[in-house]
């Protein structure tokens, strides 16, 4: 029998707030538009398991400088949300999608600043990824140990300005790059996934 999902409360233990609010639970007018990212497993030349982000570049956008998982909206072109998220996978960090085994998903997010829902898409390759990061949308790709993600040492907490927002943002730091916001939030599901010990029995196939 599949167990459930940890969902929201995983999420929200890297959920930023602003005057005690949960940003993510703050909701815009119309239906969200569908979108997805790859969270894809990779071992690196230190037998190290790996997660790939990427920093966004700063542009007028809501996320702008970011750092966030490769992914996006859902095309026309796209079957399914796996599909997008293996397409954007491609697309902006040059991962080729045949070499791409996906083995589940995490839950929906909700993302307010853009208002979007974000279906995240786990899965795995298999030898050292070659990184081409598309240097339109791409800053640059960061390396995310998944043994760092764990490690309770690397989850802090800051006060940042975004726009119009004071917000108090707990995040990943991940050799001293913040990760932080809807990022950090599918992140923080991840790892209590992985803190289960069975990950197989959560991972949606």
């Amino acid at each position: 029998m599949e167990a459930p999902l940890p969902g929201k409360a995983a999420q929200d233990i890297m959920a930023a707030t602003s005057r005690n609010v949960r940003i993510n639970d703050m909701r815009q007018s119309g239906e969200p538009k569908p979108g997805a990212v790859l969270v894809l497993f990779y071992e690196n030349e230190k037998g190290e398991i790996c997660i790939p982000l990427m920093q966004r570049p700063s542009y007028e956008g809501a996320h702008s400088g970011q750092i966030s998982l490769p992914g996006g909206k859902v095309e026309p072109e796209d079957d399914t949300r796996y599909d997008t998220a293996l397409r954007e996978c491609e697309e902006e960090i040059g991962i080729p999608q045949s070499k791409v085994e996906v083995i589940g998903e995490l839950s929906e997010l909700y993302i307010f600043a853009s208002h979007y829902t974000v279906l995240p898409v786990v899965g795995y390759m298999q030898g050292l990824p070659e990184f081409i990061p598309d240097h339109i949308e791409v800053d640059k790709v960061i390396e995310a140990p998944v043994e760092r993600l764990i490690d309770k040492n690397y989850h802090l907490q800051k006060r940042l300005q975004v726009r119009h927002f004071e917000i108090d943002a707990p995040y990943f730091d991940v050799f001293g790059e913040i990760v932080w916001g809807a990022t950090a939030m599918m992140l923080s599901e991840l790892v209590t996934v992985i803190e289960q010990k069975d990950i197989q029995k959560y991972l949606r196939a």
